[in-house]
């Protein structure tokens, strides 16, 4: 999915494929507020960090964000974006692809609450050589 927004955030382009995912029709996206379609997290996130850091590099990838459709289904997205600069270099709109990963986030999302009891450590396995001793244990959470 593509789009375009300017310095103020507003987005002033969208592809077919978006309006399309995102169940809208053009006009009525054009000139909103990009964040309007996120959800609260994902608003937050992109009006305290990473608007005001694009605008000064011009670039950001693969920033997760979920999306809010017109239907109220949510969408994981992972954004890439570019900075169109003026004469002067300064960035005054951007060019971004959004990517879906929805399906490929469900599996992690339906284990994490299984998970809230287990210790926040990594599952490590412990591989052994030839030769060594078998001496060694793997971490298991409790």
């Amino acid at each position: 999915m593509l789009h375009s927004i300017d310095t103020n955030g507003k987005i002033i382009r969208v592809s077919d494929h978006w309006v399309d995912v995102m169940g809208y029709d053009r006009s009525e996206v054009i000139g909103r507020h990009l964040t309007d379609f996120f959800s609260p997290e994902s608003r937050k996130l992109a009006l305290s960090e990473i608007f005001p850091r694009f605008f000064i590099t011009g670039f950001c990838k693969d920033v997760p964000y979920t999306y809010i459709k017109k239907n109220k289904e949510s969408r994981d997205i992972l954004l890439s974006c570019y900075g169109v600069r003026n004469e002067a270099g300064q960035v005054v709109r951007s060019l971004a692809v959004s990517v879906d990963v929805t399906e490929k986030t469900a599996p992690r999302k339906r284990w994490k609450p299984r998970r809230k009891n287990w210790p926040d450590i990594p599952m490590t396995w412990k591989c052994r050589s030839v030769g060594e001793p078998r001496n060694w244990k793997v971490p298991r959470p409790n």
